[in-house]
């Protein structure tokens, strides 16, 4: 039984595998310039944010994560607010 659920555990991480390790990182300063999303040139504004009218340097996807910077209020649009355009699941 023990060995049953060892193969079985292996068998769905290496499924799960490839969605794991295409997951992004990206980074969000909104007291800084829009830049490249990385850690030393964050983006200004969080992908969705109905504000931004510029294009990003990246193609988000489902599984990315975004990290905002600590200490920096993130003011959105009252009404709208943030609407990603790759978010929940699949059809």
């Amino acid at each position: 039984m023990k060995r049953l659920f060892l193969s079985l555990s292996l068998f769905l991480f290496i499924l799960l595998l490839p969605s794991i390790a295409s997951a992004a990182v990206y980074y969000v300063d909104y007291s800084g310039s829009h830049a490249s999303g990385t850690l030393i040139a964050p983006w200004k504004y969080c992908p969705g944010d109905t504000r931004f009218t510029g294009t990003y340097t990246a193609d988000t996807t489902n599984g990315d994560t975004f990290i905002f910077k600590g200490g920096v209020t993130y003011t959105i649009d009252a009404i709208t607010g943030i609407v990603p355009a790759n978010s929940g699941a699949s059809d």
